[in-house]
């Protein structure tokens, strides 16, 4: 019992690391649209939990930002919306950008102002959805 809790205390730490590489790498791909800081990434095999840990990183690192991760694991989509508390104030959700997102994608989700998921079954169409997000942008 003591080694399989160790090994899962690895197992969580070695997750932490590769989503702190992916972070670092993806900081560069930031676009800028009507004056808002957008970054949309496919980043597969990444858990819910993580894609939100990776966003509130994300957060950190660029400040204000409308951040969507995408990730299919195991044939089933999962979307993660975040928005800095300035770009709320100025009228962005993160709710409604995830929600028209899954859509796309056959899925549905919601979720804060400032933080959003949604769950999806068309994996085929994930970079419609993170197309989408710029048209809602492009939008304000």
């Amino acid at each position: 019992m003591n080694e399989i809790s160790k090994l899962k205390r690895e197992n969580e730490s070695l997750k932490t690391q590769v989503a702190n590489s992916k972070v670092a790498n993806l900081v560069n791909d930031v676009q800028v649209v009507n004056g808002f800081n957008i970054l949309t990434a496919r980043i597969d095999n990444t858990h819910m939990n993580d894609l939100k840990k990776m966003i509130d990183e994300f957060k950190q690192k660029i400040g204000s930002a409308v951040i969507v991760l995408v990730s299919v694991t195991a044939g089933k989509v999962s979307l993660a919306c975040g928005v800095s508390a300035d770009y709320v104030k100025l009228g962005l959700n993160a709710g409604q950008i995830v929600k028209e997102a899954a859509h796309i994608c056959g899925g549905k989700g919601g979720g804060r102002p400032d933080m959003a998921t949604a769950g999806a079954t068309d994996v085929n169409k994930t970079h419609e959805a993170l197309s989408k997000v710029v048209a809602i942008i492009e939008e304000k």
